[in-house]
């Protein structure tokens, strides 16, 4: 027997041993009682230049010898199935000749099987040739980055290794983004393997190309893909907030306007006051104008958020205003001894009024400037005005007025909030007070 291996097909045998059994194959039945005598099939094979394999074998009885022409089934199985191959029949002498070719790459197992009489029993064997198919291979090449709704181009080359690459080569091509698959129109690789297909992303965001060659049944198939970064069309999104500037605790009302998107028309709004969390005002969809709006009340430093998370086409945004109320400042003079006239204060010539502040929210160490006027000539004048007075622990001011005062003449003070992180600068109502000898 002899045995020859051509380079296109790498080949192996499996399961050499010889057995002696009732017939795997399908559709045979056991024959009757036989009288003792046993079979067995060699078989060897061979590799012809066109890629055929050929077997040589021996259909053995014993004890005794073939001494007439007997029928062996055979048949092929791969990764396509099962195959029924014509009948061989041995010589007188039991010797048998096969020429096949196999039709996929992978393990061929190859099945001869003598189905027995009375006298014989039956028998098989079983060789498997592993068939070598020739190896693809896939490279691509694409632009990292791209804008949606305009045209890119991917390129590649398939190589088929250790055979010419005879044209066309049909490629599959598979688009995936944040709305899902898209199977694109196949393209043809040219005789030199390369190939390139054009594509206008309609969605933004990761953009990945799958290009697959499927192969045959003597060519692996292979798959390559590539990720395109599309960017989103820009959004229009602004927010505008609207409060009572002299109120201490305004209620704002905050509005945010939502541009041309193509599907999410949801916006939330947030507001997160100095010292607190953030918290939700408001989510939904804009109004057919493209607005949402929410109210809120504060006291402090507050930075209101409108977002919008952006959909297949138009990139998320946000933006913030921060609304800073003015604090609450009152003034009151509460000594040296005093009477009431109207609205007036009236101290003694000699007595050094005392003003006292109050603040809210609370803003201790906050400087706290004092204002004293006078009414001369038909005007409220200037005449004093302190330096910083820092706010107690407990918010608190004080402010002793020693200044030159004169009787029959109105004056008035007040107490400015110089403004912190929290609140702005405010200035308290005016405090009246006049003079007696």
């Amino acid at each position: 027997m002899r045995r020859k291996l051509i380079a296109r097909f790498m080949v192996a045998v499996l399961g050499a041993a010889f057995v002696v059994a009732a017939s795997p194959g399908p559709g045979v039945a056991v024959p009757p009682p036989y009288a003792g005598t046993s079979s067995s099939i060699d078989a060897d094979w061979s590799i012809s230049q066109g890629g055929a394999v050929e077997f040589e074998g021996r259909l053995s009885f014993y004890p005794g010898e073939v001494t007439s022409a007997q029928t062996l089934r055979v048949w092929r199985t791969d990764a396509l199935g099962f195959h029924t191959l014509p009948d061989v029949i041995t010589d007188a002498g039991g010797d048998f000749f096969l020429t096949d070719t196999p039709i996929h790459h992978g393990d061929n197992t190859y099945t001869f099987q003598y189905d027995g009489t009375t006298s014989q029993a039956p028998g098989y064997k079983r060789v498997t040739v592993v068939v070598d198919g020739t190896t693809s291979a896939l490279s691509l090449s694409a632009p990292s980055s791209g804008k949606r709704a305009a045209k890119l181009t991917v390129s590649g080359t398939l190589t088929l290794s250790g055979k010419p690459l005879p044209a066309p080569w049909r490629l599959q091509v598979v688009r995936k983004d944040a709305a899902g698959s898209t199977t694109l129109p196949a393209i043809t690789a040219n005789s030199a393997g390369a190939f390139s297909f054009s594509d206008t992303p309609p969605v933004g965001g990761n953009n990945t190309y799958t290009v697959t060659f499927v192969g045959n049944n003597f060519v692996t198939g292979s798959t390559r893909s590539a990720v395109v970064s599309i960017s989103h069309d820009p959004t229009t999104l602004r927010l505008t907030t609207k409060a009572d500037p002299k109120s201490w605790a305004p209620q704002v009302t905050v509005t945010a306007y939502l541009g041309k998107t193509h599907t999410n028309r949801k916006v939330c709004l947030y507001a997160k006051s100095h010292g607190e969390g953030q918290r939700t005002l408001k989510c939904g969809n804009v109004n057919s104008s493209g607005n949402l709006k929410a109210t809120d009340l504060i006291s402090t430093r507050t930075v209101y958020t409108a977002k919008f998370t952006g959909d297949h086409r138009h990139a998320p945004a946000t933006v913030t205003q921060v609304v800073k109320p003015p604090a609450n400042v009152a003034v009151a003079l509460i000594s040296p001894s005093f009477k009431k006239s109207g609205k007036y204060r009236v101290f003694h010539r000699k007595g050094n009024p005392v003003t006292k502040s109050w603040v809210s929210p609370e803003s201790k160490g906050t400087c706290m400037y004092y204002t004293v006027q006078a009414y001369k000539s038909g005007k409220w004048r200037t005449v004093s005005t302190s330096k910083c007075h820092k706010l107690s622990s407990a918010s608190q001011g004080k402010y002793t007025w020693t200044g030159k005062r004169t009787v029959g003449v109105n004056y008035r003070v007040r107490a400015k909030f110089a403004g912190n992180t929290a609140n702005k600068a405010t200035n308290s109502d005016w405090a009246y007070f006049k003079f007696r000898n």
